[in-house]
């Protein structure tokens, strides 16, 4: 059974692909997404599930800084209430780093660095 997905570009991207590993998808509007310059947009495909009700599809980007990005999404898992995924992938909050985190890490690595210059040569 088919899974409707809408894919929300949020920057501009080039060498903008989205497939299933092997073959680009093609909107709804009928454009194949593959190799596209795009701006913040959204296209909606349709993803074909397995016998599990699951699916993987990938989204290939260069953004303006030249740095190549690979998203990988699991369908259904990864869409928002709405049937969406986000391009750049947003992390979720809970696999975030807090700001206690960090903190601690900024600690560690003083530490580490105070114990390299007191250290013998």
């Amino acid at each position: 059974m088919p899974c409707d997905v809408t894919i929300d570009v949020t920057e501009a991207l080039t060498a903008f692909t989205v497939d299933d590993g092997l073959s680009p998808y093609v909107d709804k509007n009928n454009q194949k997404l593959e190799n596209l310059a795009v701006g913040a947009a959204t296209f909606d495909i349709s993803v074909a599930l397995d016998s599990n009700n699951e699916a993987m599809v990938f989204v290939r980007a260069t953004d303006t800084k030249s740095t190549k990005w690979i998203f990988k999404y699991s369908i259904p898992d990864e869409l928002d209430g709405g049937g969406k995924i986000y391009v750049p992938k947003r992390v979720p909050t809970s696999q975030a780093a807090s700001q206690a985190d960090l903190d601690k890490l900024a600690q560690e690595v003083e530490s580490l660095k105070e114990s390299i210059a007191g250290g013998p040569r």
